[in-house]
């Protein structure tokens, strides 16, 4: 028997502009069966997964096994994933609804979400409202149920997920929000095309909080701490976007109470999105399964010495749970297996 624990760096690293490495670490425990009895009924179990695995994901070798476009921990049938974590954010996977989305600009259906600006992000339900081509590029097999939400990044009109929390965030407390997302090309509004976003530069995935848990919606098209100080940034991860299901994480410490979130663009993007006069072709971000709680609930804590630019980060696991011996290490690199990275550092 064994006991999964998953977390998810998020590491930001200076060299003129941020970047931003995800890592990932499972730690496996495993427990002691004294009895000869059940150290068979163990072996038969062993057998058992062995026989089944063919053809199905291995989720620490780095390979896409079954062929479904999604390699180790961004493929939903590993096991090393945190869904045993409580969100404070409610409905974090959008499926608890008031009805079917039939068009734009209709997170409102995804209760308790709120459309936080006045740019209008998307509930997106395969019972109802998708971008034509989703079921092309496979990214409407959502990670986390039948529904998501997305939001457009450009210039003059950053669409926000916004949602008051089930419980305030406590300043001064190591938080962590994992998520999992996908990027895409707007291509023609009006008959929602999309295309992949291979092309897009990456960009920082980023959180916003509030000590009032009522200010919501802000009524603006940009970021909301351009137009209400009481919206500060709590955090961000870089994210490269790709058109395939990928996870992310934001690690932060937020410096007042928060009783509200949003969640989208950064203040400023990257100099190549265009804005909505500029261009026909919008990026587009989509997200499903937003687990927010502290970081001590997640399992584990990665610290980390020196810099990336220098060639001498290190990177360490501490343990904030009680497993015992028997636990052992795989280190990941954007839900993908490092081969070979199996200590604690």
């Amino acid at each position: 028997m064994f006991i999964v624990i998953k977390i998810l760096l998020n590491l930001l690293l200076f060299r003129g502009i941020i970047t931003q490495p995800n890592y990932s670490l499972c730690i496996y425990k495993y427990k002691h069966i004294n009895s000869r009895k059940m150290k068979y009924k163990f072996l038969l179990l062993f057998f058992f997964f062995t026989l089944i695995s063919f053809s199905q994901e291995n989720c620490n070798n780095g390979i896409d096994d079954d062929g479904d476009g999604k390699i180790d921990l961004n493929d939903p049938d590993c096991i090393c994933n945190t869904s045993s974590i409580t969100s404070i954010i409610p409905n974090p996977s959008f499926e608890v609804n008031t009805g079917c989305p039939n068009s734009f600009s209709q997170l409102n259906l995804a209760t308790p979400w709120i459309q936080a600006t006045d740019a209008t992000s998307d509930y997106l339900n395969n019972c109802g409202f998708l971008f034509q081509g989703m079921n092309l590029l496979g990214i409407n097999n959502f990670p986390n149920g039948n529904a998501a939400a997305g939001g457009y990044f450009v210039s003059d009109w950053n669409e926000y997920l916004g949602a008051t929390l089930t419980t305030p965030m406590v300043a001064g407390t190591s938080y962590q929000l994992s998520m999992n997302v996908v990027g895409v090309i707007i291509t023609n509004e009006v008959a929602s095309d999309i295309a992949n976003a291979t092309t897009l530069e990456p960009v920082n995935v980023t959180v916003y909080g509030c000590n009032n848990g009522s200010n919501l919606p802000v009524h603006t098209s940009f970021s909301p701490n351009t137009v209400d100080p009481t919206w500060i940034e709590i955090g961000h991860a870089l994210y490269s976007p790709v058109s395939t299901w990928g996870q992310i994480t934001v690690t932060f410490t937020p410096s007042i109470n928060i009783n509200a979130i949003m969640i989208g663009s950064p203040p400023i993007l990257p100099p190549s999105y265009p804005s909505l006069s500029s261009s026909s072709n919008y990026p587009y971000l989509v997200y499903d399964n937003l687990l927010l709680n502290t970081s001590s609930s997640f399992g584990v804590n990665i610290t980390s010495t020196g810099n990336f630019c220098d060639n001498n980060l290190v990177l360490s696991a501490v343990i904030t749970a009680a497993l015992g011996t028997g636990t052992s290490y795989q280190w990941y690199n954007n839900g993908i297996a490092i081969v070979g990275a199996t200590n604690s550092t």
